[in-house]
């Protein structure tokens, strides 16, 4: 009988223990400080900055390091050889961009200004002298807003894209020294999480061959959760080497492209004229 006993009271205690954590899962899924109410995430607003030694310093050192990686080479401070002549030097140089956090857990990630996209020449690896008439930078900023049924604001942070543009290479084309993503003032309420990460599909020229126009799509996607619901969202963004940015999804345009004088086309190289041969009688 005793041994009944305990029986039942370990079930009852199983029930019991059971039934709380249904009703705490329930009060849970019922509570409004878990349930978002609202996103927005509207543009606040668009300036330029002027240039700096450093930011222009930086631009160089991380693209010959992304262009040195991208070649297998192990020193990017040691250089590379000018490209043959069969390789056009005003082309845009094909990095593989990968995707890259800008917020973990709330938290801007730690050395967030190393992370940036560009579309610059081959030649600038070798000859970035030669790299001239960047424009000051154009900044377009938000702020991102996350209130709860109660109406608290739970998540809110504010993003900076920023773009470095506008430098041609020996007076030909019109490129991207550096396109990023700064997040600021990251505040996120006890039970909520944020997520942010940058990435980059594609880099592609909308000019000509000889007198590029460098195009870069940046794509911001967010990431919000609590214990009872994940809700996840893609911002792409285009920016260009003649400083047009816009919103893709919205093709709202945050600045136009500036005045640009094409250059002239280079001229055709003057073709081989075939060896004499000689005729055997």
């Amino acid at each position: 009988m005793k041994n009944l006993w305990l029986i039942w009271v370990w079930i009852a205690a199983l029930f019991f223990l059971n039934t709380a954590a249904r009703a705490q899962v329930s009060q849970s899924h019922q509570d409004p400080y878990f349930e978002i109410s609202s996103i927005t995430n509207d543009v606040q607003d668009v300036y330029t900055e002027a240039l700096t030694d450093e930011t222009l310093e930086f631009a160089r050192r991380d693209f010959q390091a992304k262009f040195a990686e991208a070649q297998g080479m192990q020193d990017a401070t040691t250089g590379m050889n000018p490209p043959s002549a069969d390789i056009n030097p005003y082309a845009i140089a094909q990095i593989l961009f990968n995707l890259w956090d800008i917020v973990l857990e709330g938290k801007p990630v730690v050395n967030l200004e190393v992370k940036n996209a560009s579309a610059l020449p081959v030649a600038a690896n070798y000859n970035w002298s030669q790299l001239t008439g960047w424009r000051p930078e154009r900044v377009v900023t938000s702020n991102l807003e996350v209130k709860n049924l109660l109406g608290m604001k739970t998540i809110a942070m504010h993003t900076a894209i920023k773009l470095m543009f506008g430098g041609g290479f020996k007076g030909r084309g019109m490129y991207i020294a550096s396109a990023r993503v700064v997040p600021s003032a990251v505040k996120v309420l006890n039970g909520y999480n944020l997520d942010v990460a940058v990435a980059v599909p594609s880099v592609t020229n909308v000019g000509r061959e000889d007198d590029p126009n460098a195009s870069i799509q940046l794509d911001i996607t967010y990431k919000i959760w609590t214990r009872v619901k994940k809700t996840q969202w893609t911002d792409s963004f285009i920016v260009q080497g003649d400083g047009f940015m816009q919103n893709k999804k919205s093709a709202e345009v945050y600045f136009e492209a500036i005045d640009h004088v094409p250059a002239p086309p280079l001229p055709s190289p003057t073709p081989e004229e075939p060896a004499p041969t000689s005729k055997h009688v």
